[in-house]
């Protein structure tokens, strides 16, 4: 027979959960469905986000800590993702362009090549043309 959980029991349950539901369940001995339920029904949603925030508090602080001692990764980790608008953040930037203008057939003047010049680059062409399966 499926338990009533009251909503001080589900309440509960959620204190000290980290805001993640399976750690209620597991509280309440009851499936996630069963638990993700009852925090509907109870309108517990709110407690459950002050709960992930609340860790989300903690981890901060932790994080914190570890730069005021000097942890490098710590230091890299807080830069990439709070630092992005001082400018660190790690991307790579490919340029695929010719002196800034984009690289297209269109401003190749073909006709100025000699025969073997086109000879060539049909050349190159097939080689770079992926092979089909017979």
């Amino acid at each position: 027979m499926a338990k009533n959980f009251q909503k001080s029991e589900v309440k509960k349950a959620i204190k000290n959960s980290g805001g993640y539901i399976t750690n209620v369940a597991k509280k309440l001995n009851c499936d996630w469905h069963t638990a993700k339920r009852y925090i509907d029904k109870h309108d517990l949603s709110e407690d459950l986000i002050a709960e992930d925030e609340q860790l989300n508090d903690l981890t901060e602080m932790k994080l914190m800590e570890n730069i005021r001692n000097n942890d490098t990764t710590s230091i890299i980790f807080r830069l990439k993702t709070k630092g992005k608008n001082r400018g660190y953040i790690e991307k790579h930037q490919v340029d695929h362009t010719t002196k800034g203008k984009s690289l297209n057939e269109k401003q190749f003047d073909f006709s100025q090549l000699s025969k073997e010049e086109k000879k060539q680059y049909k050349d190159l062409l097939l080689k770079m043309k992926p092979e089909e399966d017979e």
